[in-house]
This record gives C-alpha cells, structure tokens and sequence, in this order.
C-alpha cells in the first residue's frame, strides 16, 4: 500500500483529481478511502480528506501546478518538448526545469506564452539572449516536469492529450524541427515536419497527419546515421 506523500507529483495531482470526482459523485470519506485503496492501492486518512474539503483546497504540489486536462497549449508544449525543448534537474537545488534554446525569438516567445498559461500565469516566463546568439527561456515545475517526463518515458500515456488537439502538438514539433524547400521543376514545396531518430514518433505524426487532416506524407531517410524526417508533399 502507497502513501500519498510518497507518490510524485503528478501522480498525486492524478489521486487528488479522483478524490474531487468521487466526492462530487455522491461517496463519503470513508468510502472514498475504501475504494483508492481498493483500485489505486493509495492509503489515505479521514483527516487528509476533511482537510482538502474543509480548507477548499483548490490543487496540491505547488503554486507552478498545472491541471492535467487537454489543452492547446499542452499540445503545443508536448511537441516542442519533443523537439528542441529539454527537461533537466537540478537534485541538489531541487529544481525542476522545461527549458527551449533556439535563434527565433518568436519561436521562444510562443512557447513560454504557451507554458505561462497552461501554469496560470499573467505573464510570459523571462526570455534572455545569450552571447551565442540563441535566445532561451526556463521554466521551473516539478508537476509539468514529472508529468512530460512520464510521457517521454511511455508516449501512449500522451495519446490522449495530443489527439485532443493534434493540430498543436505538429506544430510545436515543426516549430522545432521544420524546414520547406521549392523545387522550381515540379513546383512542389516539400514541408519537413521533423527530423529524429525517433521512428516511432515520427510514424504517429504521419499517422495523425492522414487522420486528422487527410494529409499525405511520407517518411525518409537523411544523410545524417540515424536520422529520419517526415516529409509533407503538396
């Protein structure tokens, strides 16, 4: 049996979601403890419950929380994430940061817009421009952090937010990794949505670009080992 205070932080949001909905159907504290410990072996005491209720707490893990919902920036951030966006922490400091380093600035400025608002802020997270000439933006969440980083780590997980809307997710991915070309003998522009060694990831964007959009593409390989990049034809 887990403790509560021994789960991450996105797992506890999770836990903390289920209570809500539980209570708002109808069940009892003591009821609703019978049941997470039944189906989400989590143990939690009367006073944990009266406390959220009493107190109308609002969320748990900190002012930077975000509520797991889909969303457009949610999207948009998961695909820029899987691109050129990073995730890294800081154990000692404990600090848990979603960060972004490119040379668009308007690039830079949509993504932390879109990360302001999925964390409820007024205002967009600072962006610098170091001596490299690469503008950056850092943003500190231990929920967003743990919450991508369980995507990462299983994308099925992800699935559900993306589809939501698939229309974000391609774009913070081709925001990151995208280039066109024109070829003045066909007259075709060729749209690279994106360039990884992640295969798997870029048959779902093929996927969801056929799907959800009717759109053809096609996937193949570069000169770099490894690497593959989804290619749209129009």
């Amino acid at each position: 049996m887990k403790r509560f205070v021994d789960l991450d932080s996105a797992a506890q949001y999770n836990i903390f979601n289920a209570v809500k909905e539980l209570k708002e159907s109808g069940l009892g504290y003591k009821r609703i403890i019978k049941k997470l410990r039944e189906e989400k072996e989590i143990n939690l005491s009367l006073g944990t419950l009266s406390y959220w209720f009493n107190n109308n707490v609002k969320m748990v893990g900190g002012e930077n929380y975000f509520e797991t919902k889909p969303s457009r920036e949610l999207s948009y951030v998961l695909g820029v994430l899987f691109g050129d966006g990073s995730l890294s922490l800081d154990k000692r400091k404990q600090e848990y940061k979603i960060r972004l380093d490119a040379i668009d600035y308007d690039f830079v400025e949509k993504f932390s817009a879109s990360v302001s608002k999925l964390l409820g802020k007024e205002r967009y997270y600072s962006i610098c421009y170091p001596k490299k000439k690469i503008y950056s933006t850092q943003i500190q969440s231990k929920q967003l952090y743990y919450f991508i980083k369980s995507i990462k780590e299983n994308f099925d997980k992800g699935k559900p937010f993306i589809e939501t809307y698939p229309a974000e997710f391609i774009m913070g991915l081709a925001d990151s990794e995208g280039t066109s070309s024109f070829s003045p003998k066909t007259s075709w522009i060729n749209v690279v949505v994106a360039h990884s060694a992640n295969l798997a990831l870029l048959r779902y964007v093929k996927w969801l670009l056929f799907e959800k959009f009717g759109v053809q593409s096609k996937l193949r390989r570069v000169k770099t080992a490894g690497m593959r990049d989804s290619v749209i034809d129009g």
